[in-house]
């Protein structure tokens, strides 16, 4: 026990250090020694899928279960999250339930990403409102991760809520420092604007991101979207002029830009 303790922790230094083989080594040798300790073969299957052998990740957690008779939440949780990321939808749900049933008083702050998982596959099976309900209690447990709240603005959006999703765009703005919220933030505040028919504040955003961001394309777009919203057809022109300079081949660049050509010829000529 002591010898696979100390190989344990020498492969947890190499997997801090980024040195995925030298861990997966030390840690094969760890669980062959002490196969009981589920904390051992976590670790083991943790590099295992960062070299990306991902079958055998699974292969080892699966058995961890096994090992557990299913009554260890860590390796559940674990085993929830990498059959989501391998498009195994069922099972993820599955453990993600399991995770919370093994969930106590004690430890019930720390599975937030079980509701996570369990949203996540709600929202691909086209069940919103219980997608909704599980993020809810994900926030209820870790109000101020970024990565969830993102992820119920982008549902509320979804549901046709976007005052709700303003709100919560505005949340996760909070958790930065002032002027370094994240690309998606910034456009996911326009967005919801966009939506709320509140054009001009939407450009703001857009501008915004577009400033920060010159080299994405899709900040040209959306910034291109608001000015003809407002009725600034030659800003738009202007915008949807330098998205195509961008992306040349882009058929969202060139419709965009047929748009506003479309809405120029349209204008009253004292206008243009």
């Amino acid at each position: 026990m002591a010898k696979s303790h100390k190989l344990q922790q020498e492969g947890a230094i190499s997997y801090e250090q980024g040195d995925w083989e030298n861990a997966e080594k030390k840690l094969s040798e760890a669980v062959k020694i002490n196969e009981k300790d589920l904390e051992i073969r976590r670790n083991y299957a943790e590099s295992l899928w960062r070299m990306g052998r991902k079958q055998q990740a699974i292969a080892q957690l699966t058995e961890g279960i096994q090992v557990s008779r299913g009554k260890d939440m860590k390796i559940m949780l674990s085993l929830a999250e990498k059959c989501y990321d391998m498009g195994d939808y069922d099972t993820a749900f599955d453990c993600a339930e399991q995770t919370i049933s093994l969930a106590n008083a004690e430890n019930k702050s720390t599975i937030d990403q079980a509701w996570v998982i369990r949203a996540r596959v709600n929202w691909r099976r086209g069940q919103l409102q219980q997608a909704l309900n599980d993020y809810h209690k994900a926030i209820s447990l870790n109000a101020k991760d970024p990565v969830i709240l993102s992820e119920l603005a982008s549902l509320q959006e979804a549901l046709g809520m976007p005052d709700r999703a303003l709100v919560t765009w505005q949340s996760v703005g909070r958790l930065y420092p002032p002027d370094q919220e994240p690309q998606h933030v910034v456009l996911g505040r326009g967005n919801a604007y966009m939506a709320m028919r509140l054009y001009h504040e939407a450009g703001d955003q857009f501008t915004l991101a577009n400033k920060r961001w010159p080299q994405n394309v899709e900040t040209y777009f959306r910034l291109t979207e608001a000015k003809l919203a407002c009725g600034q057809l030659q800003d738009a022109a202007r915008t949807a002029k330098l998205a195509v300079e961008i992306a040349p081949d882009n058929p969202y660049c060139l419709a965009l830009q047929k748009n506003v050509e479309i809405a120029l010829s349209h204008q009253h000529p004292l206008m243009r």
